[in-house]
């Protein structure tokens, strides 16, 4: 009678145990809804950009009771007002006296699409900000990412940049839309043409700018110079003048990339006449020996 009694009392138990596992959820593992709110505990991206999980899809399972295991691959749609986020994880979970705890968990996958696009009025913006003239050219959109480009031109002093402008936004869960700026040079205009001058009652120096041509880097001018221990040296020394217009071959000394610099300079060969080269800077003109010509 007793042993029967003690079976009777184990059997019990046993059924007990098993409803209670079974209530629990512990013989088929957690619930799919407990298995996101761990991925969203264990995944600062849900926290830092507010995203909430919109929908769940468990695409493989393997839940091993006697070795208390369970691996849980899973696919996940989340948002906020901002973007869409897909991910897929593989998590493990471990069977202890208080359930299925996470063990360890796996981020395999994941992309994200914005949900609106940059309007170029903000991409003018960036432009305007930069250059003092601008042209939109057009604007490239894809996935997360959009490149406006535009013909812009800056002036500083006697000369105008022309270049080719691009600003690329691109979208990223955590930091929004944040854009790049680049840009490629096409040319120059220089406005230096007329009559520049020195004149202190001992030296002379007059040159007439006729055209400078940046395609074919040439610029033609005609002079006059009477000058002795001239210049930022005091070493020039010379009394000539052209016979009437000539081309002179010039070089960039100093070339801007982005925005201007300061100076922005060209020089040409040098003169027939002397071993000494005519200067353009954007912030002075035209300079013979060091010294800054006067326009008129």
């Amino acid at each position: 009678m007793k042993k029967r009694i003690t079976l009777i009392l184990l059997m019990a138990l046993s059924v007990i145990l098993m409803f209670s596992l079974t209530s629990c959820g512990t013989a088929s593992g957690k619930s799919q809804s407990a298995i996101c709110q761990d991925i969203q505990n264990e995944d600062s991206i849900y926290s830092d950009c507010g995203l909430k999980i919109n929908s769940s899809t468990i695409t493989k399972r393997q839940t091993n009771v006697d070795s208390k295991t369970d691996y849980v691959w899973i696919e996940v749609v989340a948002s906020n007002d901002e973007c869409t986020y897909y991910a897929g994880y593989e998590l493990t979970y471990v069977l202890y006296n208080d359930g299925w705890i996470l063990e360890d968990y796996y981020n395999d996958s994941y992309s994200y699409n914005a949900k609106n696009k940059v309007s170029q009025a903000e991409a003018d913006e960036v432009v305007a900000a930069n250059y003092e003239s601008y042209e939109f050219v057009s604007r490239e959109d894809s996935d997360n990412s959009s490149i406006f480009t535009y013909n812009v031109s800056k002036t500083e002093g006697y000369v105008s940049t022309q270049r080719v402008a691009t600003v690329e936004y691109s979208f990223r869960p955590r930091r929004g839309w944040y854009y790049e700026t680049s840009s490629s040079y096409t040319g120059a205009t220089w406005n230096i043409e007329g009559e520049w001058y020195y004149d202190d009652g001992t030296n002379y120096i007059w040159v007439n700018v006729i055209d400078v041509d940046e395609s074919s880097k040439t610029i033609t001018v005609e002079y006059e110079m009477t000058y002795s221990k001239f210049g930022t040296w005091h070493n020039c020394s010379g009394d000539f003048a052209s016979d009437g217009a000539v081309i002179l071959a010039y070089n960039y000394y100093q070339e801007a990339n982005y925005l201007l610099d300061d100076p922005y300079q060209i020089y040409t060969a040098d003169l027939p006449e002397t071993k000494d080269n005519l200067w353009i800077r954007n912030n002075t003109g035209v300079t013979w020996c060091g010294v800054a010509l006067t326009k008129k």
